[in-house]
């Protein structure tokens, strides 16, 4: 009889020990590292014009490495580098797309564009958890007409824009996902983020942690004001949206291994035309290697 008091003893002090296991926020980088980001983000736009529903499909894949060049305790010091960008657009009865492997697209407006706004390189440091300490050999964008061009578009390509744009020191960057205090299953926690174009509030809880992964679920909210210029008149473009996703962590490095979201957006459209409402649905896939 005791025996089996004391294995029922050890198993529930084992079990509870399986669920009760907690991580730190510290990652972990080997120098000379280069880790590979894969996206791809499709996204369906409807706005009415005149009475008239218009529907846009937009599609985006993106290559991003960022090289290891230092590490310690303390600090990591990595190169991000665009590799490839391929973009595609159908709507009003246009069809335009991009690679920017293909040389055919050098001249093409739209592929300047692009290239202006998403694909500037940079070194930036980062400290144990992830948050952006400061940035350096950025390449500026030398030309801000044809970036604007593409803004509207940028609206909906919020996530990509984090892995294609230049972070501000102090923000959480790519790399920052878990809480400053350790997490185990179970832990939920909330944070802001506040851009120049609005603010985004979100709450992530840990629903699995396994001897090689953690996995995380999120929500999030965002209210954003953008005002871009197109053909020489001001559009301002208010809208709302409602985000839910899974995240999966390398338990032992801390690092992003995969991340899907879905989001839907509603807005308006404020133009020399008037009002134009607007909404969206986007599916976003980020792969890590």
């Amino acid at each position: 009889m005791i025996r089996h008091l004391i294995f029922i003893a050890v198993l529930l002090f084992s079990t509870s020990g399986s669920h009760g296991q907690s991580v730190t926020n510290r990652l972990v980088f080997e120098p000379g590292q280069e880790i590979q980001v894969f996206i791809t983000q499709k996204i369906t736009t409807s706005q009415e014009i005149m009475g008239r529903s218009i529907d846009f499909n937009t599609d985006l894949t993106g290559h991003i490495q960022y090289k290891v060049t230092n590490t310690n305790e303390e600090n990591t010091t990595l190169k991000h580098k665009v590799k490839r960008i391929t973009f595609s657009f159908e709507g009003m009865g246009q069809n335009r797309s991009f690679d920017s492997d293909n040389p055919e697209n050098a001249d093409d407006p739209m592929a300047k564009s692009l290239v202006q706004r998403f694909s500037s390189g940079y070194d930036m440091i980062i400290d144990s958890a992830g948050k952006v300490i400061m940035v350096v050999n950025e390449k500026k964008n030398e030309n801000e007409e044809a970036a604007s061009s593409i803004s509207m578009f940028s609206a909906f390509l919020q996530q990509a824009q984090v892995l294609f744009s230049t972070p501000k020191p102090g923000s959480d960057g790519f790399f920052k996902i878990l809480p400053e205090y350790p997490v185990s299953k179970g832990s939920a926690w909330r944070d802001t983020a506040k851009n120049e174009t609005g603010t985004t509030y979100s709450e992530y809880l840990v629903k699995e942690i396994s001897d090689s992964t953690i996995q995380i679920e999120y929500s999030s909210q965002s209210e954003n004001t953008m005002k871009t210029e197109m053909m020489g008149a001001e559009i301002k473009t208010s809208f709302k949206a409602k985000t839910k996703g899974v995240m999966t962590l390398d338990r032992k490095t801390k690092l992003l291994k995969s991340r899907t979201e879905n989001t839907a957006t509603e807005g308006v459209a404020e133009t020399s035309f008037g009002n134009l409402p607007l909404s969206s649905k986007s599916e976003l896939l980020i792969r890590v290697q």
